[in-house]
C-alpha cells in the first residue's frame, strides 16, 4: 500500500490517517469550514516548493546517481 502521508507536511490539517469516513467527515464539517483557504494553499505550495521543487529534485538526483 502506498503511503501518501509522507507527502504531506507533519502539520498539514487536512491529514487522513487510515481511511476513516469519520475523520474524513471531521475535515470536511469542521476544518474546510473554518480554516484559512489562503493559508492552506500557502502551506501546500511552501510544502510542494520545498520538497518536489526541480532544484531540490535535481539535487537528490545527483546525490544518488552522480556520486557513484
Amino acid at each position: 500500500m502506498l503511503n501518501l502521508v509522507k507527502g504531506l507536511p507533519d502539520d498539514w490539517p487536512l491529514k487522513v490517517n487510515g481511511n476513516s469516513i469519520d475523520a474524513y467527515m471531521h475535515i470536511f464539517n469542521d476544518i474546510v469550514a473554518k480554516e484559512d483557504k489562503d493559508k492552506l494553499g500557502r502551506m501546500a505550495h511552501d510544502f510542494a516548493a520545498a520538497k518536489f521543487g526541480v532544484r531540490q529534485m535535481q539535487t537528490s538526483y545527483e546525490k544518488a546517481y552522480c556520486s557513484k
